[in-house]
Parts: C-alpha cells; sequence; structure tokens
C-alpha cells in the first residue's frame, strides 16, 4: 500500500482489516448515516457535539480527494471538492 501524500511504501502482512483500528470502522459507519442526512443527535448541525462535525467534515474532503482522484480516470466526482 503506498502513502498518497508521501509516496511511501506500507506493507501489508495479513488481514487489511485487521490493522484497521476499530473505532475508525465505527466512525465510518456513523459517516454512512451522516451522509443521508441523518445526525448524531437530535436537532440541527449547531446541536452536535464538536468532535462528532470535525471527523465527518475530515471524512467528507477524504472521500472528496478519492472521488477526484477516480473522476480523473472514469467520469464525474460524487463528492463536491474539498481540500
Amino acid at each position: 500500500m503506498t502513502n498518497d501524500e508521501t509516496g511511501e511504501v506500507w506493507p501489508i502482512t495479513g488481514c487489511p482489516w485487521a490493522q484497521v483500528d476499530r473505532a475508525v470502522l465505527e466512525w465510518f459507519r456513523v459517516y454512512a448515516f451522516w451522509q443521508k442526512g441523518m445526525l448524531l443527535v437530535a436537532g440541527g448541525l449547531l446541536d452536535q457535539p464538536a468532535k462528532y462535525v470535525e471527523v465527518m467534515e475530515y471524512l467528507d474532503g477524504l472521500m472528496a480527494r478519492k472521488d477526484r482522484r477516480d473522476a480523473d480516470q472514469r467520469g464525474t466526482a460524487r463528492h463536491p471538492a474539498v481540500s
């Protein structure tokens, strides 16, 4: 596996899923709800925990970068450009 930002190659030994922290997987599960407009707690965006909003916005950025890379190869990005 190669780090997109540094080009450093990371060897993968064993199952890649075993190397992903369960908390990271949980954030991605919650992110799927965020994408559907379902927030963590009742109310609007300003009612959400700051860390939750920070992580969701960070994941939005990661997904936008991935989509821009994919768009170079096969079509239009799904997410708006976020840096």
